[in-house]
């Protein structure tokens, strides 16, 4: 949804292999992000665990990367949590201009 020029804001609601025999609780996904010109920020729930992240936009094709969600690795709820941090930096090039 683009609520002004530059400022969007997101929610996103997954059902990952509903098909599958995974408890309940590894199949949902719920997320929601704002977004402008030199930052964004998301929040959400993975796997029943909070999840977050953050991009800052440096440079016209540099981007900083933040985020963290936690696995579930057991059959059910809050058994067994596995949290996982990611860091990324991406510079893009344009040759063309």
């Amino acid at each position: 949804y683009t609520l002004t020029k530059g400022n969007e804001f997101n929610l996103a609601f997954d059902v990952r292999e509903l098909a599958g025999a995974q408890p309940l609780c590894k199949m949902l996904h719920l997320g929601v992000e704002y977004t402008n010109r030199i930052f964004a920020i998301r929040g959400g729930i993975y796997e029943g665990y909070p999840a977050f992240g953050f991009t800052f936009r440096a440079f016209p094709h540099t981007r900083i990367h933040f985020s963290s969600y936690s696995k579930e690795l057991g059959d059910d709820w809050f058994q067994k949590e596995m949290r996982w941090y990611l860091l990324q930096v991406v510079v893009g090039f344009n040759l063309l201009n």
